[in-house]
């Protein structure tokens, strides 16, 4: 494949005749099957994706609502590179500002001819991996959704970190590293249990600490966490191998690998937490304790970990 004097790129007259069909083909209707369109080689071998008028780019950011920037406006930009039917190349960029607690959803159609490239980079500071999931993909129906024709991009984008077809890679939701993750929880009502409950896809809880100031009540206490996520029972991931009695005000530390205190104390008391504590969407971490009264509160909950989207 040679290259032309002005800067393109000579196409043998069979392909540039069936780009230039292409384009002048009418838009199908809805109600005609979506027409399958499969990556070929280029003279020369370039690898390319051909395209039609009817052809749309589609890339669908998730929200993302408990990032510490969820808030702030995040740009991204869409590039896109065309090879066109003259040979001429055809460089099309759309930058995309939004907030990462609404999410994004983007649509643009495209010149007939041979997509060569797609990147996504985030142009905006502090952005890390695991917080910017983009999906990006060809469709021949406008709409709104994940792509459903061709998929080009499933990654995470980050400041530091593009991505991009066709050198790119396609990752899960839990690839990566996440972002730290530090909240404090409601309190509850005085009496009763506490309620973490997970906003994000996923969520690796690594410790997590809250405070019990028991009544006058005479009763023995021992705190406890459980957990559960959707569809499935509770299990206890961490208990304190002590008890707290009536008129003490009691911090609980749960970590992991850290080892449990010998003795309650007015000061602090070290638990042990399970490994492996993934919540998933809507998933809960009930905090309570046996023989609870009715004069006790929980408070000053703190959960820390990692999350992705």
């Amino acid at each position: 494949m040679s290259t032309s004097s002005s800067g393109g790129v000579v196409l043998p007259d069979e392909v540039s005749d069936s780009i230039t069909a292409a384009a002048q083909e009418p838009l199908p209707s809805s109600n005609q099957p979506v027409p399958q369109i499969m990556a070929s080689a280029l003279p020369g071998g370039v690898s390319a994706m051909p395209i039609d008028a009817s052809t749309y780019l589609q890339v669908v950011i998730p929200p993302n609502p408990t990032y510490f920037l969820a808030s702030s406006q995040i740009t991204v930009t869409v590039n896109a590179r065309i090879l066109n039917a003259d040979g001429t190349l055809n460089y099309c960029s759309w930058p995309q500002t939004f907030k990462m607690s609404n999410g994004l959803s983007f649509t643009s159609n495209l010149a007939p001819g041979y997509l060569l490239s797609v990147s996504i980079t985030c142009d905006t500071n502090n952005v890390a991996d695991g917080v910017l999931y983009a999906v990006a993909g060809l469709i021949h129906q406008e709409q709104t959704g994940i792509p459903v024709d061709t998929l080009l991009v499933a990654s995470y984008v980050s400041t530091y970190q593009p991505a991009g077809w066709p050198s790119g890679i396609l990752r899960t939701v839990s690839d990566g590293n996440g972002f730290a993750l530090q909240v404090q929880a409601a309190n509850p009502s005085v009496g009763d249990d506490a309620l973490y409950t997970s906003p994000d896809q996923q969520e690796e809880i690594s410790a997590l600490q809250f405070t019990i100031t028991t009544s006058a009540t005479a009763a023995t206490r021992q705190a406890y966490l459980e957990m559960s996520n959707p569809g499935t029972g509770s299990v206890i991931i961490g208990y304190s191998p002590v008890t707290q009695t009536a008129g003490q005000t009691v911090t609980y530390a749960f970590a992991r690998n850290l080892p449990a205190s010998a003795a309650v104390s007015n000061q602090i008391q070290y638990c042990t937490l399970a490994e492996g504590v993934i919540l998933n969407l809507g998933g809960v971490i009930i905090i309570d304790a046996f023989n609870l009264q009715s004069g006790d509160q929980i408070s000053n909950i703190y959960v820390a970990g990692r999350a992705w989207l």
